[in-house]
């Protein structure tokens, strides 16, 4: 095996996951869709964002960071 120097990235990543008020908004605007859609379908695929460390330190913060932009995450900006 080579000896190899390794890199450490310091970072955080924060997943955008729906919840169920998503699905439900979806069932209320489209109440015939195509074929019937589950949250953990809809979990399948997520937004995904990394933050240099410090910048959250908790869950709770990492919430708070995504509320505060979420005019800029959300797609339908």
């Amino acid at each position: 095996m080579p000896d190899t120097t390794r890199a450490i990235i310091n970072r955080h990543l924060i997943l955008v996951l729906p919840k169920q008020p998503a699905l439900d908004w979806i069932t209320r605007v489209d109440p015939n869709p195509l074929e019937r859609i589950e949250l953990d379908e809809m979990r399948q695929e997520q937004d995904a964002y990394v933050l240099p460390e410090g910048v959250v330190n908790s869950p709770s913060e990492a919430g708070q960071w995504a509320e505060r932009r979420w005019s800029v995450l959300s797609p339908a900006s």
